[in-house]
């Protein structure tokens, strides 16, 4: 917790360490921390997974994030469930390559959201994002403030 927040007052941008448990720094001293993904996720690609899945909510809702830097702290910790929970998905019980859980992303979503007619293993449930919701009202799951 330690070098995150400290990495976070140097620079002022929203920091996401991603380990064991992973922490997520962010504006207004919002901190998340999370301990959910599997320790198989640790495998060569898997953060450039989890950067294109933080990428697409942070496009998504750029003008929002403008708006409500704290949401970018909020975005980068549902990126980061969404990637240890695909991780789940991917490959219950075992290794899994950063393309496996690429591939399981959209399926991972469609469970959170409700389409997909399978759940999501674990004990996750997260509503739909309602659009121009701010930072403290996003859904985050096992997610502490």
């Amino acid at each position: 917790m330690r070098w995150a927040r400290r990495a976070h007052e140097l620079t002022g941008a929203t920091v996401l360490l991603k380990g064991p448990t992973t922490l997520v720094v962010g504006a207004g001293g919002s901190v998340w921390s999370q301990a959910d993904a599997p320790a198989w996720l640790a495998t060569a690609g898997a953060g450039d997974v989890l950067a294109g899945v933080l990428g697409t909510l942070l496009a998504g809702r750029s003008a929002d994030v403008a708006a409500d830097p704290a949401l970018a702290a909020a975005l980068a910790a549902a990126a980061a469930l969404l990637h240890g929970l695909a991780a789940h998905r991917s490959g219950p019980g075992g290794p899994v390559h950063a393309l496996a859980v690429a591939h399981a992303v959209p399926g991972t979503v469609a469970a959170l959201l409700g389409g997909a007619g399978t759940a999501v293993p674990g004990p996750h449930a997260l509503p739909a994002v309602p659009p121009g919701a701010r930072g403290q009202d996003l859904p985050v799951g096992h997610w502490r403030a």
